[in-house]
């Protein structure tokens, strides 16, 4: 005779079941690249502090390369309406609408005021980038970065 007793259950530690955990919903993915059965792998990172120091330099090299560009813009299309006669039909017209003898463009003074109206824009604008990112910073601390997902290119066998 066994001491058990009918239907009893053994003194056993019975695992304790848990459901799992709810993923986070991401937004769909790109499907991985197959080149001859070679997948591409997928990492998920994110943002969430950028260096102020570089944003200044970036953003310092980016509005200076735009008002550069702009002050070639305006001096060739100057040099082409001065070629063309438009810029001496222009001077007429002012001169006859305000009762003037001569008027004449001054070159050299405008040009000096599109480069320093150019040289505060840059200032303004690299200021309100340097807001711009300490803002991102801040509000990344607070409530996450930017997820950026990086695949890598599988490399051909050849």
């Amino acid at each position: 005779m066994s001491s058990a007793v009918e239907g009893a259950v053994p003194d056993e530690t019975v695992p304790e079941v848990t459901a799992p955990e709810p993923r986070p919903k991401r937004p769909p993915r790109s499907k991985p690249v197959a080149v001859a059965g070679v997948v591409g792998r997928e990492e998920h990172r994110v943002v969430s502090h950028v260096n102020l120091l570089s944003v200044l330099k970036l953003s310092i090299a980016f509005y200076l390369s735009t008002v550069l560009v702009a002050i070639v813009a305006l001096v060739s299309l100057w040099a082409i309406a001065q070629s063309a006669g438009i810029i001496d039909n222009l001077e007429e017209f002012i001169a006859d609408l305000l009762a003037y003898d001569e008027f004449q463009f001054l070159s050299f003074e405008m040009m000096r005021a599109v480069t320093i109206i150019g040289l505060v824009w840059v200032t303004l604008a690299t200021a309100l980038t340097m807001v711009a990112a300490t803002f991102y910073n801040l509000f990344a601390d607070l409530i996450g970065g930017v997820e950026v997902t990086l695949v890598e290119e599988p490399q051909e066998l050849n």
